[in-house]
């Protein structure tokens, strides 16, 4: 699961939303490696979103790992034009 991204209502352009993470965030990107302080991590998997890749970064640059993109764990939304992150969806009652 990635950190909280931004919310896209449109790409530019009418291109791919590919939103990056918020201040929140990249806190919580941060707070990963605490989580996981406990376990060993051999690699970092991510799909090619933005938000999954910018969730890994921290993880990746304190464990000294390079991230393995996936395409086959990418998100079933992918390729839509704008994106609401599940927890704005959640608050407005949907």
């Amino acid at each position: 699961r990635h950190a909280l991204p931004v919310r896209v209502d449109a790409a530019p352009d009418g291109g791919v939303a590919d939103p990056e993470l918020t201040p929140r965030g990249r806190e919580q990107a941060r707070r990963v490696l605490a989580a996981l302080a406990a376990d060993q991590v051999d690699a970092v998997v991510t799909s090619p979103a933005r938000r999954a890749r910018e969730t890994a970064e921290p993880l990746c640059e304190a464990l000294g790992l390079d991230a393995v993109v996936e395409d086959g764990v990418a998100e079933f939304d992918r390729g839509l034009s704008e994106y609401v992150p599940v927890e704005e969806i959640r608050a407005e009652g949907g």
